[in-house]
């Protein structure tokens, strides 16, 4: 394989996911039409999308493959998506953050999913769908360990913290705890990611200002795309039978009365509100009375 700077990197295993991949990377380049892509795949795929196609011979149908083959990226600067996210603008300013972390992506909308006893509670999983790192060997050691704890844990019986996650699992195991305890471990530089680039669209969820990147499986990326990003304030989503709902946050506007009023309203409620207001006004009143007589005194 051919080495570059940074690029962005695919592992996927069957058709379906193969598919996924392409529609994703399609999306990257409409956004950025110069950064190379990668695509590890058990399936052979002929597309103008990937500058590279690394053939997986012994597939693992899980995500144990993630483990396996993200270390081999042929990039200094990796980007790895999952194949079902789709970026909707430029997010090459990711790739600056290389320049002080090791490390860098999401919190995940599962703080654990299930125990890991070496881990205190308020260090939280990280998500990895959208994963940014750079090579080192502090990094590739960090890698290794990853996969090796995932094959540790896979021998054990989890004790799980989300109803319902392992029966969603079946057979297989999430690689995120795992993680978790590798970068805790570790004392690698890890950079937080905002919302706006894993929008785990699955999950509720709060952005602020512009989201690049969309994660889930939907009907229509442009169509979400459009409605999660009609404003910028500070809002929440959420996803309710194929639908998208957002609430975006009543902000206070100076001193556009309509405007406080409103955030009032939103935050306080009528009654505070109209309490809030009645002492302003008698406030208001009272000073005047008092610069009345200050005036009247010679």
């Amino acid at each position: 394989m051919s080495s570059s700077h940074r690029g962005i990197v695919y592992i996927v295993t069957g058709q379906k996911c193969v598919a996924e991949a392409c529609r994703s990377a399609a999306s990257v380049k409409k956004c950025m039409p110069d950064i190379p892509i990668t695509i590890f795949s058990d399936v052979p795929i002929d597309s103008t999308l990937f500058d590279q196609v690394v053939p997986i011979d012994s597939p693992e149908y899980s995500n144990e493959a993630k483990l396996l083959h993200i270390r081999k990226s042929p990039y200094k600067e990796t980007l790895f998506l999952d194949s079902d996210t789709h970026m909707i603008d430029d997010s090459r300013e990711l790739f600056s953050l290389l320049e002080r972390f090791d490390f860098a992506a999401v919190h995940s909308p599962c703080r654990a999913q299930y125990q890991v006893n070496e881990v205190p509670d308020c260090f939280p999983e990280l998500h990895l769908g959208v994963l940014l790192f750079r090579k080192s060997k502090q990094t590739e050691s960090l890698l290794e360990r990853w996969a090796q704890l995932y094959r540790e844990d896979k021998g054990k019986t989890v004790t799980w913290l989300v109803p319902g996650l392992a029966s969603w699992y079946g057979h297989a195991l999430p690689e995120q705890p795992s993680f978790r305890r590798a970068i805790y471990e570790s004392g690698l530089k890890i950079a937080v990611l905002p919302q706006e680039y894993n929008c785990r669209l699955p999950f509720p969820g709060f952005v602020h200002t512009k989201v690049k990147i969309l994660h889930g499986r939907v009907h229509s990326f442009p169509e979400i795309a459009e409605k999660l990003n009609k404003s910028t304030l500070p809002r929440v989503y959420l996803m309710r039978w194929g639908k998208l709902k957002t609430l975006d946050s009543a902000m206070p506007a100076g001193d556009n009365i309509l405007a406080r009023t409103r955030w009032s309203i939103h935050h306080r409620g009528i009654l505070q509100t109209f309490g809030a207001t009645i002492m302003q006004l008698i406030m208001k009143v009272r000073d005047v009375f008092k610069r009345s007589d200050t005036s009247g005194i010679r």
